[in-house]
């Protein structure tokens, strides 16, 4: 009896998928195309990256690249599993342009120390979005984050995480920055 429930259960599991799964697929990565020279010069190898977030420090991106003096060009598309406002975060030490469906969101193109930077979107669940991010390096420390603020959700009145035991202490909690998963 217990194989039977068990076995249902797990068919139910594989069936009945929460809708963010089916709208937002895993994805495979960001295509990297990594090139020498600060104006995308000589293309020195191309790789997926799951997700970009680098500190390379003062060291090469690829093995038989120079640590400074180079670029990269990461495109593929971005799905959100949710339908709302996203704050794009990024981190970044030199030079960063992001384009999301060909609109540019940020221009930061020169040799600059560390720098935060946002961009506020809204986007829609299971659409595919065509991203662009241009990096260049210049010379010193290098760093490339990208990551996203989801929008907050809503949850229901009566749910288990809004009810709290009277002796409980609590105390607030902030939005945590995600990298975003590609």
């Amino acid at each position: 009896m217990k194989k039977v429930l068990l076995g249902c259960l797990l068919v139910c599991l594989a069936l009945c998928r929460p809708a963010a799964w089916a709208q937002a697929p895993v994805g495979d990565g960001l295509r990297g195309d990594y090139y020498q020279g600060l104006n995308f010069d000589h293309l020195e190898g191309t790789r997926r990256d799951a997700q970009l977030d680098f500190d390379w420090q003062q060291a090469p991106p690829l093995r038989g690249m120079l640590a400074d003096y180079f670029t990269v060009r990461w495109t593929g598309w971005l799905v959100p599993p949710v339908t709302g406002r996203y704050l794009l975060r990024l981190t970044v030490d030199d030079a960063v342009r992001l384009w999301l469906d060909d609109k540019q969101l940020l221009d930061e193109w020169r040799g600059q120390p560390l720098g935060y930077y946002e961009a506020s979107v809204e986007l829609q669940a299971g659409r595919a979005y065509r991203l662009r991010l241009d990096y260049a390096q210049y010379s010193l420390r290098s760093r490339l984050q990208l990551a996203w603020e989801r929008p907050r959700q809503p949850e229901a009145l009566g749910s288990w995480r809004n009810l709290w035991n009277a002796g409980t202490r609590l105390q607030a909690t902030n939005r945590q920055r995600e990298v975003i998963p590609t």
